[in-house]
């Protein structure tokens, strides 16, 4: 008798010829399945390489291959037991045959995964299951790590760019997770449900992940956008200094230094109408009202105001004569609260 027994984990099935038995190595996840002939209709599995899902399918009994298992257990963990027969035969007597009953362990494993990339694969690892990442195995170069519901989608996808350029993805699946993303137009970190697969880069688990990852900062000015760094944040300035800002900018003297910024537009502050701005603070600014010839108190909001606001009456000690040399009476100045 020749027996095709493994005691290893191995990829062959026996199959009987007319004169001996001869082991082949195919791999049963490989294959395409087939409904094979007959009359039979009997419920199968079979593993598809593509959806990497385990599927029913309905069997007619004869001329199946080996993608074929009893169960969708047995397909997904892959070990099983056939029952084939194998040959007991004389090399004297060809003829002489006796059908004995044997068992072979055939152990494999499918690949039976989700993926959880919006583009292309994940990293595999030598056994075509994702490589899992966490911060002590992080992912390589041109790739991140797509943070799942659980360790098995939490795997190396392909990086799609700049995480704060990127629009969010809610994804897909059955999942509800809290998570964050970079609103590129308010620059502002906002929070979103995430459905557990099909997301991109722009997903966080918590908000101080997403303001340290992008520029989060408040436009304070009132027309254009503020001169920007290198690093997509605001050039922030002196407001008691002129040359703080470019020739072509002013800097805009909001409540604290995040919204102290250099604004476009540059203008003589002296000539200005006032404006409050917009916010929900009232802070003491101070503006010139060229009609009255005065230095007036008003309340400023905080953002998105003009140039004509100053933060002290004797910042103007020096703005009202330059605008003197323009008229051929100079100004008078009183200062006066509104």
């Amino acid at each position: 008798m020749r027996a095709c027994f493994a005691e290893r984990p191995c990829l062959r099935i026996c199959r009987v010829s007319s004169i001996f038995v001869r082991c082949t190595g195919t791999n049963p996840c490989a294959e395409p399945w087939t409904k094979g002939e007959g009359e039979a209709s009997l419920t199968r599995f079979y593993y598809d390489s593509i959806k990497r899902k385990c599927l029913a399918f309905n069997y007619l009994g004869l001329k199946g291959n080996q993608n074929n298992f009893l169960t969708k257990e047995l397909c997904e963990v892959g070990a099983f037991g056939r029952t084939y027969w194998d040959y007991n035969y004389s090399k004297s007597n060809f003829k002489a045959k006796n059908c004995l009953l044997m068992t072979y362990l055939l152990q494999a494993t499918c690949p039976v995964w989700v993926n959880p990339c919006a583009v292309g694969q994940p990293i595999l690892t030598p056994d075509q299951h994702p490589f899992r990442c966490h911060q002590s195995a992080p992912c390589s170069t041109g790739y991140y790590c797509h943070i799942g519901f659980d360790e098995t989608t939490t795997v190396c996808c392909q990086s799609q760019g700049d995480p704060c350029s990127l629009v969010v993805k809610e994804g897909y699946g059955s999942q509800s997770m809290n998570r964050w993303f970079y609103n590129h137009q308010t620059r502002q970190c906002q929070p979103f449900t995430y459905r557990g697969v099909g997301g991109n880069e722009n997903n966080f688990l918590l908000r101080e992940h997403c303001e340290v990852t992008c520029p989060v900062w408040v436009n304070a000015c009132p027309k254009g956008e503020a001169l920007l760094l290198p690093t997509g944040r605001p050039q922030h300035c002196n407001p008691a200094m002129d040359d703080s800002c470019p020739q072509t900018h002013w800097c805009h003297p909001g409540p604290d230094k995040t919204t102290t910024m250099c604004c476009p537009g540059r203008a003589d502050p002296c000539m200005s109408a006032m404006s409050e701005g917009e916010g929900p603070l009232r802070l003491t600014r101070y503006y010139f009202d060229a009609s009255k010839r005065q230095c007036l108190e008003f309340n400023f909001r905080g953002i998105r105001g003009n140039a004509v606001r100053f933060t002290q009456v004797e910042d103007y000690t020096v703005r009202p004569n330059i605008e003197a040399q323009k008229i051929s009476h100079p100004l008078t100045i009183r200062i006066n609260k509104a």
